[in-house]
């Protein structure tokens, strides 16, 4: 049997000889972008969204799938044994509204801009570029990066 991988934009890459039993593999890597921006525009018109995620006085409408696919901060809150499992509206007393809203943007478009704004600073002597630039760092960590 022949196997064939290829990626949408190359040609295949082709294993043995038997050219009866050929079988290709397309890998489209445009595949998911499209998927996550299909998603987020389900998640602008709140479509399909079976949580609600709330920080402050900042209530986010999002899919539970997405979510914990993304980050597993939110894998084991879905899917363990806490309350929030089942819950459909989730209060997060980790983070501000604002910075908690920028990090659902960021696992539905992968995009994210740390600002002196949008990053909390706790102390004065922490005013500094390489702060913020750390504490978006470490809360990147713990929502998406962290298992």
């Amino acid at each position: 049997m022949k196997l064939s991988i290829k990626l949408s934009s190359q040609a295949p890459v082709q294993a043995g000889d038997d050219e009866k039993n050929q079988r290709t593999i397309t890998v489209n890597p445009a595949h998911m972008g499209k998927a996550f921006k299909v998603m987020n525009e389900l998640r602008s018109k709140q479509l399909l969204c079976d949580v609600m995620i709330v920080a402050e006085d900042v209530e986010i409408e999002a899919h539970r799938v997405v979510l914990a696919a993304c980050s597993p901060y939110f894998c084991a809150m879905f899917t363990g044994d806490m309350s929030e499992s089942k819950a459909k509206k989730i209060e997060i007393k980790d983070v501000d509204g604002q910075t908690l809203s920028k990090l659902i943007d960021y696992i539905y478009t992968a995009e994210i801009e740390v600002t002196e704004e949008n990053v909390q600073v706790n102390s004065a002597p922490a005013n500094s570029s390489a702060c913020h630039t750390l504490r978006a760092h470490h809360i990147m960590h713990h929502f998406i990066y962290s298992s």
